[in-house]
């Protein structure tokens, strides 16, 4: 799983506000992997819930979790 996650973690010490905030949820962001495929290995997607402190300079995971079937998304697909 860490493997997995190591892109979206990367990509939040860049620039976590580059991320949809999440509609309904008062300054929630979500990342997601993506649907992919690894030699013969199928690699779920995952979500990442998380806040951004600003004047702090940090970021607050909230929940990693694989994403359901149903919201499981190729490179190819919107977020929302």
């Amino acid at each position: 799983m860490d493997e997995n996650l190591a892109p979206i973690l990367d990509a939040l010490t860049l620039n976590p506000l580059g991320f949809p905030v999440v509609p309904g949820l008062n300054a929630v962001y979500l990342a997601r992997t993506s649907l992919a495929v690894r030699q013969l290995e199928l690699i779920p997607s995952y979500r990442v819930w998380f806040r951004v402190d600003e004047k702090a300079r940090r970021v607050h995971l909230l929940f990693v979790e694989m994403a359901p079937p149903e919201d499981m998304q190729t490179d190819d697909e919107p977020l929302f």
